[in-house]
């Protein structure tokens, strides 16, 4: 899985290993990781973004966690993903 810097592969994979097998398949002009085929984040330009929904969606921006633009055909589609930030990494 070469789609995040090394140390940041290796924190995720330590975090998931317990909950399912982690997989990955391209989607939106980067990847959807999924465990046990539901999918919880993509990544794109070597940034990770969590799936946001519900209560935790409201977290996400309450943290002021950018969300993905994806582009197709050239127009910008603002997805429900959130951008981990340094702090949370670092957390």
């Amino acid at each position: 899985m070469s789609i995040l810097p090394e140390q940041r592969k290796a924190h995720l994979l330590s975090r998931v290993a317990e909950y399912g097998k982690l997989s990955k398949k391209s989607q939106f002009g980067g990847y959807s990781l999924m465990v046990d085929e539901v999918i919880f984040a993509i990544t794109a330009d070597n940034e990770f973004y969590l799936k946001g929904s519900g209560f935790v969606e409201t977290l996400y921006k309450a943290n002021n966690m950018d969300a993905y633009v994806y582009l197709k055909k050239g127009i910008p589609i603002t997805l429900r993903y959130y951008r981990i930030t340094q702090a949370i990494w670092r957390n």
